[in-house]
C-alpha cells in the first residue's frame, strides 16, 4: 500500500467558485487563494488570514493551486516560532564571572 502523503492543497476548502480559505488543524483558517487572470495568464494570489481583507498581507503569486498553499502554508508554519536557523534565534552565552581572588592568610 502506497504512503498516504499531505499536502497543504488539503488545508484548503472552495468558499466560492476560484475562492480557497485554508485553515489550521483547529479550524481557524489562516490563508486565502484566489484564482485570477493577469495579462492573459492564469494563476494564483495567496494572501494571509485577517477578518478584514484590508489588513490581509501578499504571500504571493503562483502558477498553480499546490504552490499557491504550498507558500500560504509555509508561512503559517513560520509564525510559530523564531525566526532564523538555530542559534540565531538565542543570544551566546555569557561568558563565566571573573574568579574572585583567593582569600588572604
Amino acid at each position: 500500500m502506497p504512503a498516504i502523503r499531505w499536502h497543504p492543497v488539503l488545508a484548503a476548502v472552495e468558499v466560492e467558485p476560484g475562492t480557497w480559505v485554508m485553515h489550521a488543524p483547529d479550524g481557524r483558517p489562516y490563508g486565502v487563494v484566489r484564482a485570477l487572470e493577469i495579462g492573459g495568464e492564469r494563476g494564483y494570489r495567496a494572501v494571509t488570514w485577517h477578518e478584514d481583507p484590508a489588513r490581509r498581507e501578499l504571500v504571493g503569486y503562483y502558477r498553480t493551486l499546490f504552490a499557491a498553499t504550498r507558500a500560504a502554508h509555509s508561512v503559517y508554519l513560520r509564525g510559530h516560532g523564531p525566526a532564523g536557523f538555530a542559534p540565531d534565534p538565542w543570544p551566546a552565552p555569557r561568558p563565566p564571572p571573573p574568579a574572585r581572588p583567593a582569600p588572604a592568610r
